[in-house]
Parts: C-alpha cells; sequence; structure tokens
C-alpha cells in the first residue's frame, strides 16, 4: 500500500546571451560593398490571457501570462509584475522559467534571449464576496534592463478583464446496470449516479427510483444519505457544484421474470430555489432482457474511489465487509476497507471508543499449540502491520466464508510488536490516521498471506519473522499450519471462489471527486463474470504473485520469476526511477511521485512470468506532474494519471484500473476453457 502526496518542481532553463554588432567603421568591412552591421535593440512585450470570462463565484480561473523577446537583442533582467485582484485568491503559479512570488505578485524571469518567449500560469479562485456581473482586471506589467535600448513602450503592459456570473443548478441523473442479460435467480447491480454539473450548488437533491415488480430489493450501498427501498426515495441531500454521488442497487430477478425486458427508472430533483436550466438530463433508464437460468448469488460488490475515512486519501478504492463471530448472528459491518489486490487477506483495526465503527466484536484469538496467542507482523511497502490473528465469518455481497483468519491491527492489550517486526524502520499502521482506512482487504492472486514459507514443513527450520507466537515473557516466531494463516476470503466462499474481477470506470486526465466500480467474484462461474475473448491471460509467478514487463526492449525483472504486480492498493503507478526516465520527482515532501514538466506517455508490454508458453498484453498509460493533478481541485481524490519512482519493477497501482476490467486468477484454482491458462495464480485484462 502506498498514500504519497507531491509537489512540482519549477524547471531550471539556461539561457545564452546574445552578442552585440559591431559599429561599421572596421577598415576590413570598408571596400566590400555591403552594408554596415545593424545595432541589436531589444523589444520586451507582454500578453495575458484567462481560460474562462465569465466565471462564477468559486470557481477556477487560469491565467496564461507570456513575454516576449521580440527584438533583434536579448532583454535581460526581466520582470513581469502581475499581484492578483483583492477579489481573487491564488491558487497556484507554475512557471516556464524563474520564479513567481504570489505576496508581491512579481515574477522574476532574467535574461531572453531575442525571439523567444517565456510564461507564466496562475491559478486562482474567484472570492465569495464578488457579485454577479461585477468586473476583475488582472494586469501585467513587464520591464528589463535599463540597459537595454527597447524602442516600443506600448506593449509592455496588458489587461484582462473577467464578469462573474451567476451561478445556476444543473442537476443530472445516470443510471447503468452490470448485467444487462441476467437469468432468473441472478442478482444485478443499479448503479445510480447523482451530478451536480452547474456551477452552483445543487441543494436538497432527492432521486427517486422504487425497482419494479420483477426484481426483489436486497441491498443499497449510497455514498451519501440514504435509500428507503419501500418508496425508491433516495435522499441525497445537498451537493456543492461539480460534485457526483453514487448509489449501487443490489436486486434478484423474480421467477416470473423469465424472457421479460424489465425496464428501471431514476429520476432526480432539487429544492425548487435552485436555477436548473436543463431538466432533460433529470431522469433516466436503464433496461435488463431476462433468460431462464442462473444461480442466485449475488457475487457482485460495489466499491468507491474517494478521500476515504481521513478525507485527504489520494487514489484510495473502499468497500465495506461484514464480520460475524463464528457460527453466531453477531455481526458488524465494518465499512471504508481498503481493497488491496497487492495483498492476501482481511486485516482490521480493533476499536478504540465507542462507535467509532472498527472491530469491537468478542472475536476467538488463534492460539499455538501451548496456548500462546499467535500474532503476525506483514511488511508493506511503506510500513507494517501488527496484531493477534482472530478467526471470523465474513460476508461481502452475498458470498459467505466461515472461520476465516484475519490480522486485527492496534488492539489494546495485545503484545508489543518484537525487534524482528520493527527493526524494517518502517512505521506502524495501526489507526485511521496513519492506514487512512479501516482495515485492508486482501484479495491477491494467493491464498495465504505466507504459504508454504512459514510452514514447519516449508521452512526448513528457518522461520521467517512473519507470525509470532506470545507468551508473557514475549513474542517469538514460530511456524504455523497453513490453516491458521491469515487467508484471502474469496477461494474460502463455498463458490464464486477461483478469481475477482476489478472493474472501474474511466475518469477524466485532470483528476475526479470520485469513481464507483465494482468487485466481482468468480471467474466463469456466472453470467455476469465470464472472461473476455478479447483479455489477454498472463500466468503469474508461483513464488512472487508478480509477471513481467518490456519498456523499450528492456525486461523487468531480468530473471525468471515476475515482479510487476496489478495493485488496487498502490495510489499511483510506481515505476523504474528518475535516471532511467529522466523525468524529475517532486520537491521536498512528495518525492515519492514523478513531476514530468508535461504529461507524458508510456507503452509497455506485460508478459507473464516463467519459463512456459510466453503470453502479452499492451499497457499503456500515462503520468502527469503529482503537483498539477493535486492543485487541478481540491475536492479531486481520483487521478489517473498519477505515478512516482520504483526501481527496476513495475508497480501497475490503482490508475491502471480506471477505465479497464481487470482479472485476478487465484492460485492452485482450476478453470475450465482458459486459452494457456487452467491454474492460478494469473492476471488477466
Amino acid at each position: 500500500m502506498s498514500r504519497r502526496w507531491a509537489w512540482f518542481p519549477l524547471a531550471a532553463l539556461a539561457v545564452v546571451l546574445a552578442g552585440c554588432g559591431g559599429s561599421g567603421s572596421s577598415s576590413s568591412n570598408s571596400g566590400s560593398g555591403g552594408p554596415p552591421p545593424t545595432a541589436t535593440v531589444a523589444d520586451l512585450a507582454v500578453s495575458i490571457t484567462v481560460d474562462n470570462a465569465t466565471p462564477a463565484v468559486g470557481g477556477t480561473i487560469h491565467y496564461t501570462i507570456t513575454a516576449a523577446a521580440q527584438g533583434t537583442g536579448a532583454s535581460t533582467g526581466v520582470v513581469v509584475d502581475s499581484l492578483l485582484p483583492s477579489s481573487l485568491t491564488f491558487v497556484s503559479a507554475t512557471a516556464s522559467m524563474g520564479s513567481y512570488v504570489a505576496s508581491s505578485g512579481v515574477w522574476t524571469v532574467g535574461d531572453m534571449p531575442a525571439n523567444t518567449n517565456q510564461t507564466l500560469v496562475l491559478t486562482a479562485t474567484v472570492n465569495n464576496n464578488n457579485t454577479v456581473s461585477a468586473t476583475i482586471t488582472n494586469s501585467a506589467t513587464a520591464v528589463e534592463s535599463s540597459v537595454d535600448v527597447d524602442p516600443n513602450q506600448t506593449n509592455n503592459s496588458a489587461q484582462v478583464k473577467v464578469v462573474v456570473a451567476a451561478t445556476v443548478a444543473d442537476l443530472a441523473v445516470g443510471m447503468t446496470v452490470d448485467n444487462a442479460t441476467p437469468a432468473v435467480g441472478d442478482t444485478i447491480h443499479y448503479t445510480i449516479t447523482a451530478d451536480a454539473r452547474g456551477t452552483g450548488a445543487s441543494t436538497g437533491v432527492v432521486v427517486n427510483s422504487l425497482l419494479p415488480p420483477s426484481l426483489t430489493y436486497v441491498s443499497a450501498t449510497a455514498s451519501m444519505g440514504s435509500y428507503a427501498a419501500s418508496s425508491g426515495v433516495w435522499t441525497v441531500g445537498d451537493m456543492p457544484a461539480h460534485t457526483s454521488q453514487t448509489l449501487v442497487l443490489a436486486a434478484t430477478v423474480n421467477n416470473n421474470a423469465g424472457a421479460a425486458t424489465i425496464p428501471n427508472t431514476a429520476t432526480a430533483g432539487e429544492s425548487p430555489v435552485d436555477v436548473d436550466p436543463d431538466q432533460t438530463n433529470n431522469i433516466t433508464q436503464a433496461d435488463v432482457n431476462v433468460a431462464p437460468g442462473g444461480s442466485g448469488i449475488d457475487n457482485v460488490q460495489p466499491i468507491f474511489v474517494n478521500a476515504g475515512i481521513t478525507g485527504n486519501y489520494a487514489n484510495g478504492v473502499f468497500t465495506s465487509v461484514e464480520l460475524c463471530v463464528p457460527g453466531t448472528t453477531n455481526c458488524q459491518t465494518i465499512d471504508n476497507v481498503l481493497v488491496d489486490t497487492g495483498s492476501y487477506g482481511l486485516r482490521l483495526l480493533s476499536t478504540r471508543t465507542s462507535g467509532d465503527g472498527l472491530v469491537s466484536l468478542p472475536l476467538p484469538q488463534s492460539t499455538d499449540g501451548s496456548g500462546h496467542a499467535i500474532g503476525e507482523c506483514t511488511q508493506f511497502q511503506d510500513a507494517y502491520t501488527w496484531g493477534p490473528v482472530a478467526t471470523a465469518d465474513i460476508q461481502i455481497a452475498g458470498e459467505k466464508a466461515a472461520s476465516v483468519p484475519i490480522q486485527i491491527l492496534g488492539q489494546a492489550g495485545f503484545a508489543s510488536a518484537p525487534s524482528a517486526c520493527t527493526g524494517s524502520g518502517l512505521a506502524e499502521n495501526d489507526s485511521q490516521s496513519t492506514l487512512g482506512a479501516n482495515g485492508v482487504l486482501g484479495i491477491g492472486v494467493f491464498r495465504h498471506d505466507c504459504g508454504a514459507n512459514c510452514t514447519a514443513a516449508g521452512n526448513a527450520g528457518s522461520i521467517p519473522p512473519v507470525y509470532f507466537s506470545c507468551p508473557a515473557s514475549g513474542c517469538v516466531a514460530t511456524d504455523v499450519e497453513l490453516t491458521q494463516e491469515v487467508q484471502n476470503p474469496v477461494w474460502l466462499f463455498p463458490q464464486d471462489n477461483d478469481g475477482v474481477i476489478v472493474r472501474l470506470p474511466a475518469i477524466p486526465n485532470a483528476g475526479a471527486v470520485s469513481a464507483t466500480g465494482t468487485l466481482t467474484f468468480g471467474i466463469g462461474t456466472q453470467s455476469n463474470n465470464a472472461l473476455s475473448g478479447t483479455a489477454s491471460v498472463l500466468a503469474a509467478d508461483g513464488s512472487t504473485g508478480g509477471i513481467k514487463t518490456v519498456y523499450q526492449g528492456v525486461t523487468y525483472p531480468a530473471s525468471t520469476g515476475g515482479s510487476t504486480v496489478l495493485d488496487t492498493g498502490s495510489n499511483g503507478i510506481f515505476f523504474l526511477d528518475q535516471a532511467t526516465l529522466n523525468y524529475p520527482a517532486c520537491p521536498s515532501g512528495n518525492t515519492s511521485f514523478y513531476c514530468p514538466a508535461a504529461m507524458a506517455s508510456f507503452s509497455v508490454t506485460n508478459q507473464s512470468a516463467g519459463t512456459g508458453t510466453i503470453t502479452t498484453a499492451p499497457a499503456a498509460f500515462s503520468i502527469t506532474s503529482a503537483d498539477t493533478l493535486f492543485a487541478n481541485s481540491s475536492s479531486f481524490n481520483a487521478f489517473s494519471q498519477l505515478g512516482g519512482p520504483d526501481p527496476n519493477t513495475f508497480d501497475f497501482g490503482l490508475p491502471f484500473f480506471f477505465g479497464r476490467t481487470i482479472y485476478f486468477g487465484i492460485n492452485l484454482t482450476t478453470r475450465a476453457g482458459l486459452s494457456g491458462v487452467t491454474t492460478g495464480p494469473f492476471f488477466a485484462y
């Protein structure tokens, strides 16, 4: 897992001063017959434009200021003054050369060779104290060294005006269904999206979507507000401009619906005081065409990319999990659990205070042969987790797994982490603030989180520091049986247990407030989880769970095994390093991300691991400066172009998943009908 933030460094550009011509009186030229050389002169000019001349209150605008050295000689010591008016709030500045000081409005450019341009982009928001139709003027004035000869001073200043527009609401609603051709008894999922598309907020938002009688209501998961199944009313509430909220409705197809077409509609409304000039997008419909058959097991769980429990998580994808004391109805639902296809097993934070939404059930703890509690240390990329192993019944969507070993994090009174766990120097993820979630759901390509290496039969006496026996004297590394290890709960489902499918929609390059996708259990077990005929199946290494990546003719890793992973738990695409790519990392405090000067596009090839038949799949992605992405909007939490360094390997984190359907085949599970691969682990997309 990784949560990393970044800023964008200003580029340092070298300049070359142009030389001056001679006087024209040299005797060597007197007989040439040519004209005398012309003296060079500077001509500094400045211009300013704005990307939106009619912004609303609270809107973001971008000024582009261009300094141009238009003369035959250089413009030296160039300085441009452009102090934002008090009606605007400064957000960021990006200069192609030099630096900008927001408090003074001074852009110090430096020396500019003849016939060159430099630009400064100022991002600002329109203050709330502006009135409709108010005019805001911004100006820019350029000066240069007093020794420069600039015969034209008329182009040394410029201004641009914006007029504040009235805010209007534009509420829109959309609906999709994950399976448009279900069988009788199948469970389908409608995703209803309410969008506040206007320049002003949509207040008192309510969406009506009562399920038709051919469907039986199963559950509703709303990103905001609540849904009443009896009336079909989703009460959303107030939505700021340019935000969206989602509702996922799960329903089963009734036995009387065979060969029928079932329409479902959603209608959105808002407060009558809102001005909504476009009512045509306030209603939507999705149809399904039913065929006989189906298992009736709900195998689809909604997942959400949002700011998470801490409100500042970039590219975190979350879902909810129901826990029960084994064999009982004493259950608890834990939400805001990070979905991680790069790890294996469920890890949840222990309760700290009443009502905090963390695990408070009296789950039985796992013990060794001497009755001592078993603790686990799990090392991630940027932190470790420590805590006891307990058992719980787990339900996700309609899938249930009994007596699953899980890890409880930050449990009060449990033994402290031993030095063999803390010696990595990493921080411990033992709270909502450090983990950024209420837990981690590891659903990658392995059944167990350690496997044979942690068993007595598999480690030949060399016990790894993963599982620990914890008597009163302190915790020491120990062997455990496979059945005692923390396990991927998917493979313990009675059905739909051979893998998972992650689907996320495409989002704008600049980012999005949120995104809603699905986690589907099973591959080829129901009508809604068949492997796509266009998907390439890549066998993963049986030890590492990784594949290989080829970039510019070089294969990573060079060894037989694989290290490339497709990992929803990483919030960026982390690959190679600055020296290999010749791209800068972001400044201090944000060095985990790349900050290229412009969007960088990559085309690589992923390929199966091992020495057998090689299959390949193209992988195209782009990286934009993290500083630019984070500055686009303070409300954005989903980014498809966020990336950073990870030397000699590729970690295709959450940005790679937007706009894709990606399959994860669990190890030691055989599937019929998959060309080239019948047993996991594998990835496919």
